[in-house]
């Protein structure tokens, strides 16, 4: 067997190759292009040359975008605006001449955690992703939930009157307040380079209304924070567990948690995702 696992996200692109369904072997990590067709050229000679002259039994990508019922075609991308509405798995299948698979990359990367990492046992996941945007998915017994149009808490509306995320059109979204972008647009320093305690206190404040709403609406027990600014690790955990014991007041709160697997959570979780399509 050899399957290609690919976790495309709006600022960095990771490969990996796998041979069986539990462990991956190869990963590669480059920028991700923000023109589709420079993408889509990068990914073939990425992948060419990350399995040379081997057969590819299926690929599958995670893409931080809403797709078609189907999941053949990516419908709206907020952050790779230019790879929404283009023919990326059916130019990479006839490429390769394999299945490809189109999946949220938060999805993947829930179901990676729910699996093999921070969510391990548990049979209600909720996972945030916390990087250029904000994703995440809802994972019960192991599988991604059932939806109509997937899992987007990052466009939950916490303030009416909020800025209008270029985005997605909406105003006061969560993304506007704690993504990657909307962090350094706010404080004119990117995420991994601030060490000021009071921005992050700051930060976790406005986090917290989503996490309540994750807390009340998908009754997980446990949301698990990934994504870039989660490395900001336990401090940042500390705070939001803080503030959710005071705020919130129905529920006892659900285990917050980091991320275990990182930067690999979207490729176990595709790797996971073919494990289940391909036995069908």
């Amino acid at each position: 067997m050899n399957f290609i696992l690919a976790d495309i996200g709006g600022t960095q692109t990771r490969l990996a190759r796998a041979t069986n369904f539990s462990l991956i072997k190869e990963i590669k990590k480059f920028p991700t292009e923000k023109k589709y067709s420079q993408g889509i050229n990068q990914l073939k000679k990425e992948i060419q040359a990350l399995s040379p002259q081997k057969e590819i039994q299926a690929l599958v990508l995670g893409l931080p975008g809403t797709f078609s019922s189907n999941e053949k075609n990516l419908l709206q991308a907020p952050n790779l605006k230019d790879w929404a509405k283009k023919p990326l798995a059916k130019s990479l299948s006839n490429f390769f001449n394999c299945p490809v698979f189109l999946k949220n990359d938060a999805d993947l990367a829930g179901l990676g955690e729910a699996i093999k990492g921070a969510g391990r046992n548990k049979k209600i996941v909720a996972y945030l992703s916390l990087g250029t945007g904000v994703g995440g998915v809802r994972i019960v017994n192991q599988k991604i939930d059932q939806n109509t149009q997937g899992f987007e808490p990052g466009h939950q509306i916490i303030k009416m009157d909020g800025l209008r995320w270029p985005s997605c059109g909406q105003k006061g979204c969560l993304e506007s307040f704690v993504s990657g972008k909307a962090f350094k647009q706010k404080y004119k320093i990117k995420p991994e380079n601030c060490h000021h305690q009071k921005i992050w206190e700051i930060y976790a404040q406005e986090l917290t209304p989503g996490i309540i709403n994750l807390s009340v609406l998908w009754s997980p027990q446990v949301i698990i924070l990934g994504g870039g600014i989660s490395q900001k690790g336990q401090n940042l955990i500390k705070m939001i567990r803080k503030n959710l014991k005071k705020e919130l007041k129905i529920f006892k709160p659900p285990l917050i948690l980091q991320n275990k697997l990182g930067d690999q959570a979207g490729l176990y979780g595709g790797l996971f995702f073919l494990k289940n399509r391909i036995k069908k």
